[in-house]
């Protein structure tokens, strides 16, 4: 599936009309009031049923799988997922990078 980063990047390289749009959080509402509300609502749902629909087939033939999303856009999808940090990546590096200096006594 492509990410969302992918898909605005997408809609406005192959449309001469539609301007490239940022998303900051989920919409409010299902339905936008204008062509920018629309285009970020289509994107969201797209993402957002998809990510739902991968996550509950693999939780179907698997129970125990707990979810973890990481990264930027982990904040506006986190209800769909077990777990959500967006800084996880960066804490382990960090925790990574520490513990080494420990083993080298520095």
């Amino acid at each position: 599936m492509p990410g969302i980063g992918t898909l605005f990047k997408s809609l406005s390289s192959f449309t001469s009309q539609l301007p490239e749009i940022q998303m900051k959080e989920a919409p409010s509402t299902f339905l936008g009031q204008n062509t920018q509300e629309n285009i970020l609502n289509g994107i969201y749902y797209l993402a957002l049923e998809g990510l739902s629909g991968i996550i509950g087939r693999i939780k179907k033939e698997n129970p125990e799988v707990k979810t973890v999303a990481t990264g930027g856009w982990s904040n506006i999808f986190n209800k769909i997922y077990d777990f959500t940090d967006e800084n996880l990546i960066f804490k382990g590096m960090g925790t990574i990078y520490f513990n080494q200096i420990k083993q080298k006594g520095g």
